[in-house]
């Protein structure tokens, strides 16, 4: 009997609210940051950054407590791995989570965006960091980026091996330069970088 209360009670609930999802907060370290939709990072209204809902959507976040508010997605962002909404501040503070940084919602789908397949490419660089002759130069270069916290991959082209550091946000570009030349990678190539979130 109790296996076919929980289904009834299941089933009366409407098909737009999803399970709960992690919900945290980001605050760029630029003056500067541009969002995903070409817009300045928002102070004033409810904005989020999503790697689960297009930029575009508009979502109703709630808590148990009967606590929601309505945010736009209108950035990309760099996701901890239990999250995947992250709240601009005046949204965060609007849902009550500025203390704590995390909360779990209950996520309903307002609109939907139809996304955008220029950001495919939009907010993330990788670099060509160095070339390689062989297999054994291409391991020693890989095995020291990684060892330095780096996500490394390799790509033949022509008689030789490229090496690259990919996956950067653009906001930690100048960041990851500096820290580039600092490890004596000097000639480094940046170029646009596949969303890894779509």
């Amino acid at each position: 009997m109790k296996k076919l209360i929980a289904l009834s009670i299941l089933t009366l609930l409407p098909l737009s609210i999803l399970f709960s999802v992690g919900v945290g907060i980001y605050v760029p370290d630029s003056k500067d940051y541009v969002t995903a939709e070409e817009t300045a990072y928002s102070k004033d209204e409810n904005m989020a950054a999503s790697s689960e809902y297009p930029v575009g959507s508009i979502l109703n976040l709630s808590l148990e407590n009967g606590k929601s508010e309505s945010v736009y997605v209108n950035d990309i962002y760099e996701m901890p791995p239990d999250r995947k909404i992250l709240l601009n501040t005046k949204a965060a503070e609007n849902l009550g989570i500025m203390g704590t940084g995390y909360d779990d919602f209950d996520v309903e789908i307002v609109l939907e965006g139809e996304g955008n397949e220029d950001l495919a490419t939009r907010g993330w660089v990788k670099y060509l960091v160095a070339t390689a002759k062989s297999n054994a130069e291409a391991l020693r270069i890989y095995n020291s980026l990684r060892a330095n916290g780096l996500n490394a991959a390799a790509k033949v082209h022509g008689d030789t091996i490229e090496l690259y550091v990919r996956f950067v946000p653009q906001y930690q570009a100048i960041d990851m330069l500096l820290y580039l030349d600092s490890l004596g990678y000097t000639s480094t190539l940046q170029m646009p970088e596949v969303n890894p979130y779509l």
